[in-house]
């Protein structure tokens, strides 16, 4: 099984980032498989057991809640084309390249907290990007500058707007 999380954007950016481990911790740590540097989010936030055809979502008992779809979990089967939420982060499920298109900003919307939304109920586009050209359009590389692979940790780079202006209150070191 192909296991895939998209991250998706308002602004209608993705960035795929395969899943290749049987147990994938998201959170802000540094030992995390997939870190996002946020305050909103948990130093060990949820982890994504993938096995035997089968992906479920475990909230850790972070501050914030793991989401799937809009609701609130502490555990759940994942389909594909479900929306993880984890803080400010909105992650599609694409399992065995299904979905295999769609729109990122209205995924997005979809995927917060609170939006509610049934697995595969956001719009999907006609056109069909593979994963390959969606690296490719995305430039995602590894450390060694091949195409992304079996790395142990993927961070997202994230412009806060509030981190901005927390670093500009604070004096230089």
């Amino acid at each position: 099984m192909d296991f895939v999380l998209v991250r998706v954007q308002s602004d209608g950016r993705s960035k795929p980032s395969v899943i290749t481990h049987s147990k994938t911790v998201l959170g802000r740590q540094t030992g995390c498989h997939l870190r996002i540097r946020s305050g909103e989010v948990s130093r060990k936030h949820c982890e994504i057991d993938v096995e035997e055809g089968s992906a479920v979502i475990r909230d850790l008992g972070s501050r914030n809640g793991t989401y799937v779809n809009g609701v609130r979990v502490k555990e759940k089967r994942l389909e594909a084309g479900d929306l993880i939420a984890v803080g400010p982060v909105v992650l599609m499920v694409q399992i065995d390249g299904q979905p295999g298109s769609f729109d990122a900003a209205e995924m997005f919307r979809s995927g917060l907290p609170g939006a509610g939304v049934s697995a595969g109920t956001a719009r999907v586009s006609d056109q069909s990007p593979t994963k390959a050209g969606l690296m490719d359009d995305l430039g995602i590389e590894d450390a060694g500058g091949d195409a992304l692979d079996e790395s142990s940790v993927i961070e997202f780079d994230f412009d806060f707007e509030d981190e901005e202006e927390e670093q500009r209150s604070q004096p230089p070191l």
